[in-house]
């Protein structure tokens, strides 16, 4: 039996390690490039950015010129990478278009009562 005729292909040592340290090098490069590529990926919904700035909102007493100056972390619903406010939340979620429906939806003033007045 000749041992020569079944001989294959070997490669050096060398050679395979390479290849493993490159693999691992292009692996850990794209897992910090796919941010970058992709986004976060860590945006909220609607709901949940309506619930929690309202939260935000109550917590500050809800006064009217508040709702533009709530910013929401994580929430930025036109991909501008800039988080967006509790007005826009509010329009997306309750398709509420007054800044002061929003107001009622998320303090529960009674109708015709201003904010001074429900606080007195």
């Amino acid at each position: 039996m000749q041992l020569k005729s079944l001989k294959g292909i070997s490669l050096p040592v060398n050679l395979i390690v390479i290849l493993a340290v490159a693999i691992i090098v292009l692996l850990i490069a794209v897992t910090f490039l796919i941010p970058f590529v992709f986004g976060p990926g860590i945006y909220i919904r609607d709901d949940e950015a309506w619930r929690r700035g309202c939260m935000i909102w109550q917590q500050r007493g809800c006064r009217a010129e508040d709702i533009e100056n709530i910013i929401i972390e994580n929430y930025d619903p036109d991909g501008d990478n800039k988080f967006d406010n509790l007005l826009v939340a509010c329009r997306r979620a309750l398709r509420y278009t007054n800044p002061e429906d929003c107001r009622r939806a998320c303090c529960i003033i009674p109708e015709g009562k201003t904010q001074e007045q429900q606080q007195t």
